[in-house]
Formats: C-alpha cells, sequence, structure tokens
C-alpha cells in the first residue's frame, strides 16, 4: 500500500517543473517527501535523501506561507536527526515546528512535536521531563479524539510509567493502548480493502473496453479500418492518461487523509461557519462530482468594505459582532447545498454547486442587499455595512477549484476598484497581471 502511493506521487513530482502556483508545489512535494519517507525512513542508507525531500518541501511551502505542511515538513527532518542521535540539532527543529503549529493552530502537529521531544528526555534519562510531554500530547489526543495519535502516545507512557515503578499506571496504559490500536487496524484494513476493490473494478472496465473495442475491429468494414484502428487508439491512450491521473489523485489522497480527516477546528471560532481547509476540502469534493455530471459550479467571495476602520472607531468588540451578524444573515439565505465559509478576516466564500453564473450573480446581489441593510444599532454604535463581491463559474478547464478561487479574488478586488459595495462577474479582462494583484490588494484589503 506504501509503495504504491509512493509510486502514484512520484508519477506527480516527475511533473513538478510544469507547475506553476507555490501553493501546488508545496503539496506535491510534501507529499512526495511522506511517501518516501513511509517507504524508506527505516533505511540508514537512504536517510539523506528523505532528509533533502523534507528540506525542499519546507522551502516550497515557506513560499506559499503554508505554515501546516511547514511544521510536519520540520518534523520530517527532527526524525532524521532523531534516528542519527543528533538531538540537540533535532531539538532545536522541533521547537520550531510546535510554535509554527501552535500558532495556527493545527493539534496533530502539536502532539507529534511533545511526542518527539518526549523521546530526546527519555535517551537522556530524564523521564519525568518525558512523561510531562507525554501527558501534554494527551491532553490534545483526549481532546481531538484521534485513535491513531492515541496509540503513539499510551505505548511510551506504559513503558515510562513500568520503569518508574508505576505498574498500575503502566498495566492501565498498556490497555488503552490495545484498545486504540485494535481500532487503527479495522479501519486501516477496511481502507486497503477499498482501495483495492477501486482498482480491481478499474482493471475490469479497462478489460471490457478492450475486448468491445475489439469485437468492433472485426465487423468494421475493410476500407474504415486503418482510420479505426487511429480512433482506438487515441480512446486508449486517453482512457489510460485519465485512468493515470484518477489513481494519481486517488493515491495523494489516500496519502493525506490521516492529516486532513483529523483536523479537529472545522468551523471558524467566531461565526460557527466553516473555517477555509474545511469548506475548500468539502467544496473540492462537491466540485469534482459536480463535473462528472457535467453540472455547473460557481463560487462568491465578498470582502466587507472598510472593516479595519469599524475595528479602529468602535473597537475590535463591534467588529467580531460585525462578522458574526454577517455570517449568521448570509448563512441563513444561503441554500442547503451550498458552502459558506469565512476564509479570514473579514473575507468570506460561498460554493455554489449546480449553479450557473446567471445564478450565482443574481444570489450574490441578494447577499449584497442583505449586508447593506443591516441594522447597526444593536450593537451599541451606528455606521453602514457594505461588501464587494467577485463572481465566477466552472469551465471546461477547471481540474480544481484553485482557478475558480483565483478568478474569484480578481474579480472581488475589481469590485474594490469600482468604488466596493458592488458584484463584480470574472471577465479576462479584468485579469490582473502579478504585480498589478499584489497592489490592489495592498490598496483594498
Amino acid at each position: 500500500m506504501k509503495r504504491e502511493a509512493l509510486n502514484y506521487a512520484n508519477i506527480i513530482y516527475s511533473e513538478f517543473d510544469k507547475v506553476l502556483i507555490e501553493r501546488d508545489k508545496c503539496f506535491i512535494s510534501f507529499n512526495y517527501a511522506e511517501s518516501f519517507s513511509d517507504v524508506y525512513g527505516s533505511s540508514q542508507n537512504r536517510w539523506s535523501e528523505v532528509e533533502t525531500l523534507y528540506q525542499n518541501a519546507f522551502v516550497f511551502c515557506e513560499a506559499a506561507n503554508e505554515k501546516m505542511v511547514m511544521a510536519g515538513a520540520t518534523l520530517g527532518q527532527a526524525k532524521i536527526l532523531i534516528n542519527r542521535e543528533s538531538f540537540f540539532q533535532a531539538k532545536s527543529l522541533i521547537k520550531y515546528a510546535l510554535d509554527l503549529s501552535s500558532s495556527i493552530p493545527y493539534p496533530l502537529d502539536m502532539a507529534e512535536a511533545y511526542l518527539l521531544l518526549a523521546k530526546i528526555e527519555v535517551h537522556d534519562s530524564r523521564l519525568h521531563l518525558g512523561v510531562g510531554l507525554l501527558n501534554k500530547a494527551l491532553d490534545i489526543g483526549l481532546t481531538i479524539d484521534d485513535s491513531q495519535l492515541l496509540s503513539k502516545i499510551y505505548k511510551p507512557l506504559a513503558e515510562l510509567s513500568e520503569q518508574l515503578g508505576q505498574n498500575d499506571k503502566a498495566l492501565e496504559y498498556l490497555k488503552l493502548y490495545q484498545e486504540h490500536y485494535s481500532k487503527i487496524l479495522g479501519e486501516t484494513q477496511s481502507k486497503i480493502i477499498a482501495f483495492e476493490t477501486s482498482k480491481l473494478d478499474y482493471l475490469e472496465k479497462e478489460r471490457q473496453i478492450r475486448y468491445l473495442n475489439k469485437d468492433r475491429e472485426l465487423y468494421t468494414a475493410k476500407a474504415a479500418l486503418t482510420e479505426l484502428q487511429r480512433s482506438n487508439e487515441r480512446m486508449m491512450n486517453t482512457l489510460i492518461f485519465g485512468g493515470l491521473i484518477i489513481l494519481a489523485i486517488f493515491a495523494a489522497v489516500m496519502a493525506m487523509q490521516k492529516r486532513k480527516y483529523k483536523m479537529l477546528a472545522q468551523h471558524d471560532a467566531l461565526t460557527g461557519i466553516f473555517n477555509r481547509g474545511t469548506a475548500q476540502n468539502i467544496a473540492e469534493n462537491s466540485f469534482i462530482k459536480a463535473a462528472s455530471k457535467r453540472e455547473m459550479f460557481s463560487v462568491i467571495m465578498f470582502d466587507l468594505d472598510f472593516f479595519k476602520r469599524i475595528n479602529d472607531n468602535y473597537g475590535h468588540g463591534t467588529g467580531d459582532w460585525v462578522l458574526k451578524k454577517v455570517a449568521d444573515m448570509i448563512n441563513k439565505a444561503s441554500r442547503s447545498d451550498d458552502i459558506f465559509a469565512r476564509f479570514g478576516g473579514e473575507e468570506f466564500a460561498l460554493f455554489l454547486p449546480d449553479t450557473d453564473e446567471a445564478k450565482a450573480n443574481a444570489m450574490a446581489e441578494e447577499y449584497r442587499r442583505i449586508i447593506e441593510s443591516i441594522e447597526t444599532k444593536f450593537s451599541g454604535h451606528s455606521f453602514a455595512i457594505t461588501a464587494s463581491f467577485g463572481v465566477t463559474s466552472s469551465g471546461e478547464d477547471d481540474l480544481s477549484l484553485d482557478p475558480l478561487l483565483h478568478r474569484a479574488d480578481i474579480a472581488m478586488y475589481h469590485s474594490k476598484e469600482l468604488g466596493r459595495n458592488c458584484v463584480t462577474a470574472y471577465r479576462p479582462e479584468i485579469e490582473l497581471s502579478r504585480s498589478g494583484y499584489q497592489k490592489s490588494k495592498m490598496a483594498f484589503g
């Protein structure tokens, strides 16, 4: 399973030089480093390769400001240093990764950092410090109720408790380890069966297509045989290439599931709606489903106008009231299948399955009026709330949500340039140069 994941990750990584978006480079390089480490991380003669891959991933993720993945890459390097018994350097990297993951916050990487620090303290015979660090990791594991993380914590806790003469605790921790480890084995087996079933189903369909093509060739007239063979070759190449892409994406998703599905914070703490990461994950799946049915998919992004003035003039408490009120009003007005998220600060996004551009524009205009009509006196102050909207819809060339988000963002900042409090649908002619786009964000942020 791990080697298949590495094979598919290697297919994607072979196209790395063609990738232009920094965020995509970050995820592709990190996914390849993780897959390579899963297969070769225990081989001493491959440690230098693993370490180099994590270092490269860190560089790309730092350029994309993806702190969560930066922390993961740093912890990957630290594990190699621990294997080499370079504990001082490893400890420095782990503390840096802990600071990164705490700033997000991302509890899984925080817990992983505490586990590695505990391992170093135990190696240096500081058993009580090791227990303290493991208990910090345990608090996180219990909070997010993650069996895989808990099994990694309970086992060393049992061993340390036994060394410290705390046999009752050691027995209790060992039982908890066995309970969670058994649960992990069941989940892993289910995933392996699902993967193998999908692979066999694909191979069977490929075989059926091949036989159908052979039958067609037998009954084709001699005059059309040459053209038919060429057509079949083109079709087979398309199917094989498409199949490879599907399998590569599937493998990448499998490798990253343990990180994506373990995230505790799915909702924005202030507004109660989805946060950016969770919304994009759900919307990506919805987009793929819509694309397979040849349905339209639209994205609306909006940014509250002059939000900084509200914070400066009336305080951050009033600013928070505005964010919660806007989120509540739009959430009530949106459809049950729509995905509504706070992207950060005063920026929001709606993902609209089975929605064309005309409908998305009408919805954006309705939401603009709703925001404009919000009565602010209940905040204790009187002021106006408006927002600038950007709208875009999917096209045949769109293979993921990233291009739609990019276009919606450009359209939204074009609304800022038009004077704010309006709706702009993306058109190629409003595409800005990279430098011009950055200047717009500085001017209207």
